[in-house]
């Protein structure tokens, strides 16, 4: 199972930075938002996910089962990091296109050029 989702991350991951490397302002916002879930999902898989070991781990002191916060809580602020992201990406390109009448990074390059 953690190698299916390590596979699945990987595979985000390439479609994120292909996407990245595009020239069009909207494939590099999809590539953000993919690249966020990425790191969201290796993150999720690095918690050691299968079904022999339960989620819950035994606290030594208390002898109760307490749970493991941390890749809870780095998932969560991975969300929230990347929908943040996601949000000043897409103010970003909604400002150049209201400057520039385009979507297109070279003719973006082109008028930075010109100026």
């Amino acid at each position: 199972m953690e190698w299916m989702l390590a596979l699945t991350s990987g595979i985000l991951f390439a479609i994120g930075v292909f996407c990245l490397l595009d020239g069009h302002f909207i494939k590099i916002v999809f590539g953000s938002v993919i690249l966020a879930n990425a790191v969201n999902l290796l993150f999720f898989s690095v918690g050691r996910v299968n079904r022999d070991t339960p989620a819950l781990i035994k606290d030594q002191a208390l002898h109760i089962p307490s749970a493991n916060p941390l890749s809870s809580a780095a998932i969560l602020t991975s969300i929230v990091i990347g929908f943040a992201l996601s949000a000043f990406i897409i103010a970003l390109v909604f400002r150049a296109y209201e400057q520039l009448s385009s979507l297109e990074v070279d003719q973006v390059v082109e008028h930075k050029e010109l100026e």
